[in-house]
């Protein structure tokens, strides 16, 4: 272990302590997995900070984002991340473009969820006072080029993922089965950092900007405004339609079933009926009122008995994107 680690004008700065024990961290809990390179980067702040205290002038240090991270997870997660970009065949500054921005947004991330839990304020992509920039711009760079592209079967959906697993099982690609969906589903990314889940919606929004190039379908379960569906999706691709003369349409298929075994959802008709098969390919709504006027006719027709096995049932009728349907059932 580095001597200046245990110098007692390290272990007299509580800023310093918590460099050093970053340091200490990544030697006991990866030690063949931490590059010198980043150690080094670590050790270098930690004594330009202790120089300046010992000339008693203050020195504004930018502590690397690894700082903030637990040794072995930061390694974890730039190791699936740099594989996944260079199986796409980006070049080496691209990709250490990319990380830095995924390490500076887990960090913006942090601050907001704060922000949000001491102030109450709202955070994420449809609030530009309080939006995450380097997930935005990680968003933006992926949309071109083409990681979140969806081929001409493009799909979005509400009500949990058994919902996205039905359309894909239909042939239609949805966000987690696009390549940088695909990459973080399979890798887990965010188990490595919580706060990697908010990109979903910065994601949700550039795929949905692909829209004009064909219909796009939504498969739902729920009709909840507070969704990403409701709250950031629907409303870009209304603005999309208009800016492009309404030339896709937007098509709306209902499903239900208190299951998240994708294979037991059923899909509805206009008369609120059930059907399954090959024949839910072809059933689907003009608009979200009628899709959930479908839903809510298949609720009220359920006997009381088949009522009670179904767990969400309140759940989704209590919420509702037509003011009509807005009360508790």
């Amino acid at each position: 272990m580095p001597n200046f680690l245990v110098e007692p004008r390290v272990k007299g700065n509580p800023i310093m302590q918590q460099m050093a024990e970053v340091i200490i961290a990544a030697f006991a809990e990866a030690p063949p997995s931490i590059p010198p390179s980043k150690v080094h980067r670590l050790q270098q702040a930690t004594r330009k900070r202790s120089n300046a205290m010992d000339e008693g002038r203050s020195a504004k240090i930018q502590l690397p984002a690894d700082a903030v991270f637990r040794g072995h997870h930061t390694v974890l997660l730039e190791m699936k991340i740099r594989a996944f970009f260079k199986e796409l065949q980006l070049k080496k500054p691209a990709i250490d473009k990319l990380w830095e921005l995924f390490k500076t947004g887990i960090v913006e991330q942090r601050e907001l969820v704060k922000l949000r839990d001491t102030r109450d304020v709202k955070i994420g992509r449809d609030h530009p006072e309080h939006t995450n920039h380097s997930f935005l711009d990680i968003a933006s760079v992926l949309e071109t080029n083409q990681s979140l592209f969806a081929h001409n079967k493009m799909a979005l959906w509400s009500g949990g993922y058994a919902v996205s697993e039905f359309a894909q099982s239909l042939g239609y690609t949805c966000l987690e089965s696009s390549l940088i969906g695909a990459a973080m589903e399979r890798g887990k990314w965010y188990r490595s950092d919580e706060t990697l889940k908010a990109l979903w919606n910065y994601l949700s929004y550039e795929f949905v900007c692909q829209a004009a190039q064909s219909d796009i379908h939504m498969f739902v379960r729920n009709f909840d405004k507070n969704s990403v569906m409701f709250r950031i999706e629907l409303p870009k691709l209304l603005k999309l339609q208009q800016q492009h003369g309404m030339r896709f349409r937007i098509l709306w298929h209902v499903l239900v079933g208190d299951t998240e075994n994708a294979h037991e959802l059923k899909s509805l008709d206009r008369a609120g009926k059930l059907v399954s098969g090959e024949a839910a390919k072809y059933l689907f709504f003009d608009s979200p009122e009628s899709a959930e006027d479908a839903m809510r006719a298949y609720y009220d027709g359920l006997s009381d008995k088949e009522a009670k096995r179904i767990k969400n049932r309140e759940l989704v009728l209590s919420s509702s994107v037509q003011p009509k349907y807005r009360r508790v059932a």
